[in-house]
């Protein structure tokens, strides 16, 4: 081979390793780390050839170059193919943590929403209670007062017991009210603290209905009781589950009509106790039945007036005893709250401290 030939197959292996070089630098760009892991594809080929001193020519050997970088070029592809892969799937999962944190960031504005409008529902249902007690007292200051001759008048019995019972209502709204703000802080906190012992569940059924039989009577509902004959004990703390069963049956009065009625209903599966409230209310819509339990949440309706307070309490105060709470209904069917929790034995007199409980995130899930 003449020098001439020589020198032109240098230059078209040179060109081909040049566009095979521009073709990978294409492909990889971008793509710093990869780039790292290939070597120069230059061949010693594409290097300026020299000849021995002879005056016969030398036969050059055939180009490797191509083939070489080719490999090279494959196994860097198959690195970049496999890291997408990777990133592929991290892109996923970040994906997903981000709607969770989006669904949980528009949870957290909307109770900071019903936070904000929490004052203006406090003043309103402290306002009317206070103006009872504030009427009730004019009127019996009005009775007592001195005559011109400077005596004290006594009022009647019948006189001072219709305005002692109004100012006595009016007070334990305020006193509910308060105390389902207090006890939201404290579950909110994880700072709640139960007393768990020996407690009789029909008697606790009995108790909260003989409180609001005169409610439902006052409305013209009647309070039904459907208990076993027997006693039926659990360990729990029993005034909370009083104040449980109190805020559902209180709840169902107040939505259930005239002439209808409200079941508390206490049965026995086995290894657990179920509470029952149902009514013959206008029933809950299924948007709300979703967040019947959520903090501050109050229906669209004008017996759902209230802070929305009563329903978050009963959650986290069933679930620190290892209970479950959900509520059943349809659109003009009325409503159904059912709490379980399980039976545990324990000594009549012993009282045990349960740890310190924390308002879980709310759920609507039957066991």
């Amino acid at each position: 081979m003449t020098r001439d030939s020589e020198d032109t197959e240098t230059r078209r292996t040179r060109l081909e390793e040049e566009a095979l070089r521009s073709r990978l630098e294409s492909i990889l760009g971008g793509h710093g780390n990869l780039k790292d892991t290939i070597v120069d594809v230059r061949s010693p080929l594409a290097k300026p050839r020299t000849t021995t001193p002879s005056s016969t020519p030398t036969t050059t050997p055939p180009p490797t170059a191509p083939a070489a970088a080719e490999s090279k070029l494959a196994a860097a592809l198959a690195m970049m193919k496999k890291r997408l892969d990777e990133a592929e799937v991290a892109l996923v999962n970040t994906r997903r943590a981000l709607e969770t944190c989006e669904n949980e960031l528009d949870r957290t504005r909307k109770m900071v929403s019903a936070r904000e409008g929490i004052l203006q529902v406090v003043a309103h249902d402290l306002r009317n209670p206070l103006n009872l007690v504030k009427v009730g007292g004019n009127l019996i200051e009005r009775m007592t007062r001195k005559g011109a001759d400077g005596t004290v008048p006594t009022p009647s019995a019948e006189k001072l017991t219709p305005i002692a019972d109004t100012m006595r209502v009016a007070v334990r709204r305020m006193e509910r009210l308060i105390t389902d703000l207090l006890d939201l802080e404290a579950l909110d906190k994880g700072s709640l603290r139960l007393m768990r012992g020996a407690a009789d569940a029909s008697q606790i059924v009995d108790l909260v209905a003989l409180e609001l039989g005169h409610v439902a009577a006052e409305r013209g509902v009647r309070l039904e009781v459907d208990r076993p004959p027997h006693p039926v004990l659990v360990a729990c703390d029993k005034d909370r589950i009083a104040q449980v069963l109190e805020n559902l049956v209180s709840n169902a009065i107040r939505f259930t009509p005239k002439d209808k009625r409200v079941v508390l209903r206490l049965t026995e599966p086995e290894g657990e106790l179920r509470f029952e409230v149902a009514d013959e209310g206008p029933g809950i819509t299924d948007p709300d039945l979703r967040r019947i339990f959520d903090p501050y949440f109050r229906a669209e309706i004008p017996q759902g007036r209230g802070l929305g307070l009563g329903l978050s309490i009963a959650l986290g105060l069933v679930r620190a005893h290892d209970g479950a709470i959900w509520a059943e209904s349809a659109a003009g069917h009325g409503a159904t709250f059912v709490f379980t929790m399980p039976r545990r034995d324990i000594a009549r007199d012993t009282m045990v401290e349960l740890p310190a409980v924390k308002l879980p995130m709310p759920e609507r899930k039957k066991p």
